[in-house]
């Protein structure tokens, strides 16, 4: 069999990054000359965009909407420190280039005592247009992909502490009722999901349900570079606890691990991204199923080459091995010769990435800065993420 063409590119690419490894030992260094634009727009959006998020006043919001809302996401934000600087306020909103929207409030004491602890309130209000669902199960057909429009609106108080090295996450919220309506927006390719699923099939569909909910949370980061990490690891786990408050009563428990170890070989411009994934959920017994847009999911951003939340299910692991190669300064591109592991209720089966390596790419800045000691939620629960 000859080898496809992002084989044979994803080859070359590690040659040349084996060949220039003690010439480009540094991060930042990329395999080959970066062209000019690129870099030029990298510090435009480093100076005029990305250090304004810091700073008192507007400045432009490129948000945290869940996979699926489009490539590019953008609204104003506004900033303002209160208090003396002991506390800092942000508000934002931002449409998708799929016309998915989003809105926050913050309110955050970002050092108290001995500046370890960080304490805050949030409200995220999201109306995602189009979200995909196959069905339940690995069992579901790509022929019976459907869509369904999903609005929330979650209040939390939140607590973290520690550094990034070592933080733990506190947080405790309201789920206002969960509406899950026919999609809107351009007309899509597939039906809605309201006319090929019921309430049994994929639970939550029919009834909105608000819950209180609250999760504890352990974080360790020891990448190097969080934006764009050589070597290291993120290590992250989380228990949460949902109680429905209507007549539903769709309670339930999640436990969520999360680990990712950055390996390089021969120099920084060639990392092995290693990541394991587990999420485990619990019923009462004899009670009615989790809501389906509550379910662990895999697919888009947390198992690429797949469509978006292409599978729903209770529980799932899920393995990927991600080769990645720093083409240029601020442009990495890599491929995933791997498989992933989805374990449901029912079974374990073994499904392949693709029918072949899934090749990519992405840009980033220097500034680029994950939120530190909460785990991430928007791969996991389609639609309710957190922004904080």
């Amino acid at each position: 069999m000859r080898p496809s063409g992002p084989v044979i590119v994803l080859a070359l690419l590690m040659f040349l990054a084996s060949g220039t490894a003690r010439a480009q030992d540094k991060v930042g260094d990329g395999l080959l000359p970066e062209p000019a634009p690129i870099t030029r727009a990298i510090e435009f959006f480093d100076e005029r965009v990305a250090a304004r998020t810091e700073r008192d006043g507007f400045y432009l919001d490129l948000g945290n909407m869940i996979t699926g809302a489009g490539f590019i996401t953008a609204g104003p934000g506004y900033r303002h420190h209160l208090l003396g600087g002991r506390a800092v306020f942000r508000t934002s909103a931002v449409l998708s280039m799929r016309l998915y929207t989003a809105a926050h409030a913050t309110f955050e004491l970002p050092r108290v005592g001995s500046d370890r602890l960080k304490i805050g309130a949030q409200t995220l209000w999201q109306d995602a247009m189009r979200v995909n669902f196959f069905g339940l199960g690995t069992d579901s057909l790509q022929s019976t992909r459907s869509g369904y429009r999903l609005q929330s609106n979650d209040v939390v108080g939140y607590a973290v502490y520690g550094p990034r090295a070592l933080s733990v996450t506190a947080r405790a919220g309201y789920l206002q009722p969960v509406h899950v309506l026919e999609t809107a927006g351009p007309d899509p390719q597939y039906p809605n999901a309201q006319e090929i699923f019921t309430d049994s099939t994929a639970p939550g569909l029919e009834t909105a349900s608000s819950f209180i909910h609250g999760d504890v949370a352990v974080a360790a980061d020891r990448r190097d570079y969080p934006g764009r990490p050589t070597r290291g690891g993120l290590y992250q786990a989380a228990w949460s606890v949902y109680g429905d408050q209507g007549k539903a009563q769709r309670d339930f428990q999640r436990f969520d691990i999360d680990v990712s170890q950055f390996v390089p070989v021969l120099s920084s411009n060639w990392v092995i991204a290693l990541r394991g994934q587990a999420s485990l959920s619990a019923v009462p017994d004899d009670g009615p199923e989790m809501p389906f847009y509550l379910m662990p999911n895999l697919g888009g951003r947390n198992l690429r080459g797949y469509s978006d939340f292409r599978f729903h299910d209770r529980n799932l692991q899920a393995y990927s091995i991600e080769s990645r190669v720093a083409l240029f300064d601020h442009v990495d591109t890599g491929s995933l010769p791997t498989s992933a592991m989805w374990r449901t209720r029912r079974r374990s089966c073994s499904c392949p990435i693709s029918n072949g390596p899934t090749a990519w790419a992405s840009a980033f800045t220097t500034t680029s800065e994950p939120s530190c000691g909460s785990m991430s939620r928007t791969a996991s629960k389609a639609g309710i993420s957190s922004s904080s």
